[in-house]
């Protein structure tokens, strides 16, 4: 039997080197793994992503970017914002199906070209006003289960300030934010429409046909969020007579998630906590609240500009042209320099 090798103190040195750089890339995995499943265990446990949800990876990116790719050659003129963390808002809202997240990803743009200095592609500045009003608030908070809350106050919006459609326009960019987050994409949004002081006019503009249609659509067709539930308070009776005229542009799964809760604001609170909301609905958030998210919001320029600059069946966004025109400026900062696109 051949005598043990004999060590040198450099070559003990060298060997418990290693074995510690071998120990502490272990204990990082170990660490990620544990976070990771951590986190996936909160969300299944939770009921809002299932285990075969949660095996979504690269390789589904990569399929539903071929897709897009695959849209610009069927769709004439279509130059989409293609970066993956975008496609993501799609495949997670349709639960990793490509299929179905492309299909709502076409219906997107669909919209967005359609409704273009409607509804859609303005910038946080041409909102301003609107913001100002105190009427829009995604709240600092969340559901229980981790939802965004979009709390949105119809009924005392002056409609002599503010059109119903600068008010969805208002509403469309505040979504678009929020799901800038991981978790908003994941746990869906929970939507609040605040009725107090509506009147019978403004109650008939809301369920104007193609106001109302055009809200349908974008909730239950095109807009990469999971609706967990709308929910009205403070509203009349009159409501209930308005509802009906609406409910053929709704699905059954999203009639079924329509909450009335009256003057009752312990039946909101069942559904979402006081600390979540503003004092007019019985909440804890002060008032600030609205002067913090209109600074989120215009903190977020860059971004509304981004995903409001594409190209549909020919037609740029106006976004689009700017920043085209803005890149070919060559000895002033373009758009995309000021907005860090």
């Amino acid at each position: 039997m051949d005598p043990a090798p004999v060590l040198t103190e450099a070559d003990v040195c060298r060997k418990i080197t290693a074995a510690t750089q071998l120990l502490t890339e272990r204990r990082k995995l170990h660490d990620l793994a544990t976070q990771a499943i951590t986190k996936q265990q909160i969300l299944m446990d939770a009921g809002l992503v299932t285990a075969k949800t949660i095996k979504a990876s690269a390789a589904t990116i990569k399929k539903a970017a071929e897709a897009v790719s695959d849209a610009e050659d069927q769709i004439a003129g279509f130059n989409p914002v293609k970066d993956d963390e975008f496609l993501l808002r799609f495949l997670r809202t349709k639960k990793y199906n490509v299929n179905r997240a492309f299909t709502a990803f076409r219906a997107y743009y669909s919209f967005r070209h359609h409704n273009a200095g409607c509804i859609t592609d303005f910038l946080p500045n041409d909102l301003l006003f609107l913001f100002d009003m105190n009427k829009i608030l995604m709240s600092p908070k969340r559901t229980e289960k981790g939802g965004g809350i979009l709390i949105v106050s119809i009924g005392t919006l002056d409609l002599d300030l503010a059109s119903v459609f600068q008010l969805f326009a208002g509403c469309f960019m505040a979504a678009e934010i929020s799901l800038e987050t991981e978790c908003s994409q994941v746990c869906g949004t929970q939507i609040i429409f605040d009725m107090r002081d509506i009147t019978a006019k403004k109650i008939w503009t809301y369920g104007n046909y193609k106001f109302f249609s055009l809200l349908a659509t974008c909730i239950q067709e095109c807009f990469p969020s999971r609706i967990g539930g709308i929910h009205s308070v403070n509203e009349p009776v009159l409501i209930s007579y308005a509802y009906k005229t609406v409910t053929p542009f709704l699905t059954t799964k999203m009639k079924s998630r329509i909450k009335f809760h009256s003057y009752n604001l312990k039946s909101l609170h069942q559904y979402f906590p006081p600390e979540a909301l503003p004092e007019q609905l019985g909440g804890h958030l002060p008032e600030s609240v609205y002067t913090d998210f209109k600074a989120v919001v215009m903190r977020n320029t860059a971004l509304i500009n981004k995903l409001s600059s594409y190209v549909y069946k020919f037609k740029e966004s106006k976004m689009y042209d700017q920043n085209r025109q803005g890149e070919n400026a060559p000895n002033e900062q373009t758009t995309r320099e000021l907005l860090k696109l």
